[in-house]
């Protein structure tokens, strides 16, 4: 099974502690939106952007993320490499012509 930054350490509250220790509430829809503006109609992301979206995404629970990814035409595993993957029919390439 593929395991993601975002599922690794991710609390089961909507929360994050900040680096200087104080909690940041995180809402769902907050979240959607930066998802958003990152995800929409992209087939990679920016290691910067996904470390950002792996912070806020920590917040969530399993379910919301999944939810959140899908939202946006992402899955899961894609998020976790970074890219959607993209696999092609090949067999146009090799067919024989006569």
């Amino acid at each position: 099974m593929l395991t993601c930054a975002v599922m690794e350490k991710a609390p089961m509250t909507s929360s994050t502690t900040s680096p200087a220790g104080e909690i940041d509430q995180v809402s769902v829809s907050d979240v959607m939106d930066i998802a958003g503006l990152i995800l929409y109609d992209t087939e990679a992301t920016p290691i910067r952007l996904k470390v950002l979206l792996d912070r806020l995404l920590s917040a969530l629970t399993h379910d919301q993320v999944l939810r959140v990814l899908a939202a946006y035409g992402w899955a899961y595993e894609d998020f976790c490499r970074g890219y959607k993957l993209q696999v092609h029919q090949l067999s146009m390439f090799f067919t024989q012509d006569e």
